[in-house]
């Protein structure tokens, strides 16, 4: 890990910016040195175990890998000596590996489509709608069913 880089100077007039609070520095630091770490290891697994693996990471003498599902977590388990090997050729002391399941965020700017809704549920919406006394409630489960019926508009 490297030391923290001195802060510039600040303007003294105003609330210190968050970027020269050195703690703030000191993790952003530390984060680098994690995330650089993790992309030195997570190429190194094996196939097809890589593609599943979201995070990489040594804690003490421990491997520490961040995989997507059980399934994975016990594939980690199974190749355990492979992994340690991997990491022992970066030069990284590890006597152990540990797996745990974190499922991966969808990536940014990614959106799922909303499942649409079937006819039944249209016709369940606009009955609901039918049984509200406040307008505006109504009106929104009238809109709902609408785009249920047709949900290109």
């Amino acid at each position: 890990m490297s030391p923290a880089q001195p802060l510039p100077p600040r303007d003294t007039h105003g609330p210190t910016p968050v970027s020269q609070c050195a703690p703030v520095a000191d993790l952003a630091a530390r984060a680098r040195d994690v995330d650089r770490l993790s992309q030195r290891i997570v190429p190194l697994l094996p196939t097809p175990l890589r593609e599943h693996v979201g995070f990489a990471g040594l804690r003490n003498d421990r491997v520490l890998l961040l995989v997507e599902s059980p399934a994975w977590a016990t594939r980690v388990r199974m190749d355990q000596a492979g992994i340690l090997a991997a990491v022992h050729s970066l030069g990284l002391a590890a006597s152990s590996v540990t797996a745990k399941v974190a499922p991966f965020p969808a990536p940014v700017g990614s959106f799922a489509t909303p499942p649409s809704l079937s006819p039944r549920a249209a016709q369940t919406i606009r009955a609901t709608a039918a049984s509200i006394a406040d307008p505006d409630l109504r009106a929104l489960f009238l809109e709902l069913a609408a785009l249920a019926e047709n949900p290109t508009a």
